[in-house]
């Protein structure tokens, strides 16, 4: 996920121009200015999810029913993560698999609490850090 174009014209694009012949690279971004930037050759939009399509996918990903939520008092801890993220797919399929990853439910709830109250650094570090 590129935020700031001149992040890849930095850090990235150099390292791709010796890639192989014919290879495609997917880049997801929320900011137009970059794919633009990019000169990609292909854009696809993808439309912000409304707060019940984002609900519904943020508990199939997590692999909990309302009912669990309201059982162990986290559904509104649940509902306001779920608004943190905007409506963008990407970001809620990731935010509800790392729930589903939770043993417990009620063991976890701190761990719900922590995604609903920080500020998003956390997931970019680990993302990075995956990637090598």
């Amino acid at each position: 996920d590129v935020w700031e174009l001149e992040w890849w014209e930095e850090e990235v694009e150099g390292t791709l121009m010796a890639g192989a012949m014919g290879s495609n690279i997917l880049i997801t971004s929320r900011k137009k200015n970059v794919s633009k930037g990019m000169c990609a050759s292909y854009v696809h939009e993808l439309p912000e999810f409304s707060f019940d399509q984002s609900w519904e996918l943020f508990l199939k990903e997590a692999s909990q029913t309302e009912e669990d939520l309201v059982l162990h008092r986290i559904r509104d801890v649940g509902e306001r993560i779920v608004r943190k993220c905007g409506g963008l797919l990407l970001v809620i399929k990731t935010v509800g698999s790392m729930m589903r990853t939770k043993k417990c439910i009620q063991k976890t709830g701190n761990s719900w609490r922590v995604v609903r109250y920080g500020n998003g650094r956390c997931l970019q570090l680990k993302s990075v850090a995956n990637s090598f």
